[in-house]
């Protein structure tokens, strides 16, 4: 359900919220189902999703005053597996198609989860966003530009340090996830190492100090771009 949300918001270029209805019940949630859910609300921060938390008993009523207040276009729910006893007709879908007559509710089939381990590599997990991988190029293109005028101004390496860490803060800043966060610290790692120590345009390091620099850097642009991101 979470992934064909997305799909559905990146085919009609618009925004994506996980919304969560709170009920007094889920404080009795085991401790699987608090993994599952945070579990779930993770992927959705992955694929790109605002996570949004109502509180109440009425679910229906929450996701309507939600997207009215929110002015939501559509709606996509997932239908549960399980039939509880006693249901009524009156089940969430109707309530919300009574309450909110002109938006459009899309249900999403329950699937076995072994249906699941055998997608391909690249349905199981969020797909790398062109737009966000374009912007950390770019960012890292330039802190190396900016990295080589200092070199060439004799700079110390402290200096260009910097510059990469700024980099990877601004590209927490601008793309979406940790995924792009992680690999802008590892890729900072690697390019200032080709670039700015001996020897030049080879990924070895001769200093025996140079290990330590590399992980202090890649622990300080981790964490700087996890903060960010929180």
């Amino acid at each position: 359900m979470i992934r064909t949300a997305a799909r559905m918001a990146a085919a009609f270029h618009g925004h994506f919220t996980a919304l969560f209805v709170e009920t007094p019940e889920a404080r009795e949630l085991t401790s699987k189902n608090k993994a599952e859910l945070r579990e779930n609300l993770r992927l959705a921060e992955q694929l790109g999703a605002q996570i949004a938390t109502m509180y109440g008993d009425d679910i229906p009523g929450q996701i309507a005053e939600y997207v009215k207040t929110s002015h939501v276009s559509k709606i996509v729910l997932g239908r549960s597996p399980y039939k509880r006893r006693g249901l009524a007709k009156s089940n969430v879908m109707d309530k919300l198609t009574a309450l909110l007559p002109n938006i459009e509710i899309y249900i999403i089939p329950y699937t076995q989860s072994s249906l699941y381990k055998r997608l391909p590599f690249y349905e199981k997990y969020p797909m790398l966003s062109l737009a966000d991988t374009i912007k950390t190029i770019v960012i890292l293109a330039v802190c190396t530009i900016i990295g080589l005028w200092f070199k060439y101004l004799e700079f110390r390496e402290a200096n260009i340090i910097t510059v990469y860490i700024l980099g990877v803060l601004l590209n927490a800043i601008v793309t979406k996830g940790r995924m792009y966060s992680a690999i802008s610290s590892v890729m900072s790692v690697l390019v200032f190492n080709y670039f700015f120590t001996e020897p030049y345009y080879s990924l070895q390091a001769y200093d025996s100090g140079y290990p330590v620099t590399f992980l202090v850097m890649l622990a300080a642009s981790f964490m700087t771009s996890t903060l960010t991101i929180e």
